[in-house]
């Protein structure tokens, strides 16, 4: 089925052939070695990546340079050595017309004609090359070790250890896992196929670079007279049927589209979206897959067929899948306080994802599935500065939702400030040469940055009128936990992203950045991010117009100017997925959501039953009895002062620790707070932080572990 799926769509003439072009100079540098000997490829990937494709060049290419051709299939003719040699005899008798002679045996004859003139043998579908795998290493390959031959084998999974490790033959296999395809090899495929321009990007940005998907499009777009939504209507169900002809259970199509909607799962994680539990057997059969990629954090479903299988049951069952969608989240936002900060990275990336499908019209600066990564923690460095301010530059031309409180003149001079003093500031989307393609920045505010607001942002006290100013002015580096965006650009100079898919980047980046336990603040005049930003729980906070320090407006847009929030600080993880699944839910009942109200009404209940002040100054004072005793804390959970400090020990020494408080957190606060045998500067150290990241990681703790000590206390 895998070689007529992929042929049908290459070797017609419809379509350009693209993305083999590295495999086939490899192949061109053996051809015109002279000295060739035996080499191993193994081709693999998911159904519809171009295994067949590529196989089917290899062979055409090495017929053009005069290399005898065989193709055999790998599902009957890997049964067993005798099927397979004689599956060989037979391609060079049809093929060739070369006959064995009667006194020569088949093993020999085979030998014989190999390794007197250049081969290549192809074999696709190699998924049962195991059943050969001890005869080929140990009978067929080293009779052949120094025969000009090269033997390219394809796969849906990677060769075994076996082969990898051998010593003979590890050397001599190289491993070539087929990819989707980038963002330009895209756009040159569907330029190939005669698509007109107006439409090369929308399928280049829907289809993920997956080759079997770009071909359906385009036939679907063909038959259907270039009817895109249509096409794109009827895509999923296609796809979906095409990439699951591997799945042969009810049970296994059921796991698939549990594990479409969670960034990776073991058994457990599984079962807990599951009518009933997956057996043992199908956990093993759903493990290999091509599409699923076993890791250390559980399996992972390869991304285009997850957003296949996603939108297919989202058409099909929409209320079952809505239900299934939300226990995803609020399942990930129990895990997020339990994991080290990459993986929360990872769950609050996969979150925004599933977010983003639950909007009935996405703005575009929601459209988070733009394939590029945005980087896990990588802050801007000397090199990036340069390409940062071309951004920068370029973008007065073509404003990016840059703050109304900055005047333009001061646009470099300010990105250079915020490097030099505040370089955590800058959230950078970086492509896969590493070069930035967009940015955005700001300062942590604290008693070293209020200068530079008051020098290139003068207006910016307005949105503070809640807020003590003397609060911040005294606030110490290591404790600022405030971020104000004043700047932000994308490359607009890119053809293959459009700006408002950088944008959603920068977007999904920065909300990212947030969920560290920082309060976002953003001051912009765009009707879209208007729009938008509600919905992903920023609060509006209203600000009086704003004029520069010469008492003129900034622009023509200060009546439209608002003010944007969204405040990590105290609020879990947790309680935003909630006003999330909350917020979806109105939106699918037709319902008006007040997004703002909704999170910041929810997000500090618990924060209100014990403040992080009040736990924190509990810590500090948990072995002094008479301080202990004078805390309002003490005074209003009506325990002694013996009972408290035994509680937070105990919570502190639990074998697994109370949500949201995480077991890193946890043995934190121990260390900080009961043992008492390190320093910060010490702590910082064993923990490898910077003693600025130990303070933020330290307040988190503190105020997950008030979050638990409320439940326990008052809850119970």
């Amino acid at each position: 089925m895998e070689k007529s799926e992929e042929s049908a769509y290459h070797s017609d003439g419809l379509y350009p052939i693209i993305g083999i072009d590295q495999e086939l100079e490899s192949l061109a540098e053996w051809m015109n070695d002279p000295d060739a000997q035996l080499k191993l490829v193994s081709v693999t990937g998911i159904g519809g990546i171009g295994k067949t494709t590529l196989l089917l060049e290899t062979g055409k290419k090495a017929m053009q340079g005069g290399a005898m051709t065989l193709w055999l299939d790998g599902q009957s003719e890997l049964v067993s050595p005798a099927a397979f040699l004689s599956a060989l005899e037979l391609a060079m008798e049809s093929e060739y017309g070369i006959r064995r002679q009667s006194d020569v045996s088949l093993l020999q004859s085979i030998v014989l004609q190999i390794g007197s003139r250049r081969t290549v043998l192809l074999i696709d579908n190699c998924e049962e090359i195991g059943r050969l795998e001890g005869w080929l290493m140990s009978s067929f390959l080293p009779v052949l070790a120094n025969a000009p031959l090269m033997l390219v084998f394809a796969s849906r999974r990677g060769p075994a250890l076996s082969w990898r490790t051998n010593p003979m033959w590890g050397p001599r296999l190289r491993h070539v896992p087929l990819r989707p395809f980038t963002r330009k090899q895209v756009l040159d495929y569907v330029r190939g196929a005669g698509l007109e321009p107006s439409l090369q990007e929308q399928v280049a940005h829907l289809t993920d670079g997956h080759p079997l998907s770009l071909a359906l499009t385009l036939d679907l777009m063909r038959s259907r007279g270039a009817d895109l939504a249509r096409a794109l209507d009827e895509l999923p169900s296609l796809l979906s049927a095409e990439l699951l002809l591997e799945v042969t259970s009810p049970a296994l199509y059921e796991a698939l589209g549990a594990l479409a909607v969670l960034p990776a799962a073991d058994q457990s994680w599984l079962d807990r979206l599951l009518p009933s539990p997956l057996s043992a057997a199908d956990y093993i059969a759903l493990g290999q897959l091509s599409f699923v990629r076993l890791t250390s954090g559980g399996m992972v479903l390869h991304h285009v067929v997850a957003r296949l299988l996603r939108e297919d049951h989202a058409q099909r069952w929409p209320q079952r899948f809505q239900t299934m969608r939300h226990r995803t989240l609020e399942l990930l936002a129990d895990k997020f306080h339990t994991v080290d900060r990459r993986m929360q990275l990872r769950i609050a990336a996969h979150v925004l994802e599933l977010y983003r499908e639950l909007l009935p019209a996405a703005s575009a600066y929601a459209n988070f599935a733009t394939r590029l990564e945005p980087g896990e923690g990588r802050m801007a460095g000397e090199a990036d500065m340069p390409v940062l301010q071309r951004l920068l530059s370029a973008s007065k031309e073509r404003p990016f939702w840059q703050s109304e409180l900055v005047n333009p003149n001061d646009y470099e001079a300010l990105l250079s400030a915020i490097y030099h003093n505040c370089p955590e500031g800058i959230v950078a989307v970086y492509d896969d040469t590493g070069s930035p393609v967009a940015f955005c920045a700001g300062l942590r505010l604290h008693k070293g940055t209020l200068p530079l607001m008051d020098r290139f942002a003068p207006g910016w006290r307005v949105v503070f009128a809640e807020e003590s100013e003397s609060e911040l002015a005294e606030r110490p580096a290591e404790l600022a936990d405030t971020l104000f965006v004043l700047l932000a650009a994308v490359d607009v100079s890119r053809r293959l992203y459009a700006a408002e898919e950088l944008g959603a980047l920068l977007m999904r980046q920065w909300l990212i950045t947030l969920t560290e336990g920082l309060r976002g603040i953003a001051l912009t005049a765009d009707p879209h991010l208007h729009a938008l930003l509600p919905q992903l729980g920023f609060r509006e906070v209203a600000v009086p117009p704003i004029s520069q320090q010469s008492g003129e407006p900034l622009s023509s847009k200060a009546s439209v100017l608002k003010a944007w929030v969204l405040d990590f600080r105290h609020a879990a993880f947790h309680e935003w997925v909630e006003q999330v699944i909350q917020r979806s839910d109105a939106i699918a009942e037709g319902g008006i959501v007040a997004g703002a109200a909704a999170f910041t009404d929810g997000q500090s209940q618990a924060a209100e039953v014990i403040n992080e002040q009040e736990m924190k100054l509990a810590l500090e004072h948990l072995f002094e009895a008479e301080k202990l005793s004078g805390l309002t804390l003490l005074q209003r959970s009506g325990m002694t002062e013996g009972r408290l400090r035994e509680v937070i020990c105990e919570m502190l020494q639990a074998t697994v620790p109370a949500p949201p408080l995480s077991q890193v957190e946890q043995q934190l606060l121990y260390d900080s707070y009961i043992r008492r045998e390190a320093n910060k500067n010490e702590l910082a150290a064993a923990y490898h932080l910077s003693r600025s990241t130990l303070y933020r990681h330290t307040k988190a703790a503190i105020r997950h572990l008030a979050s638990a000590l409320s439940q326990r206390i008052f809850t119970s």
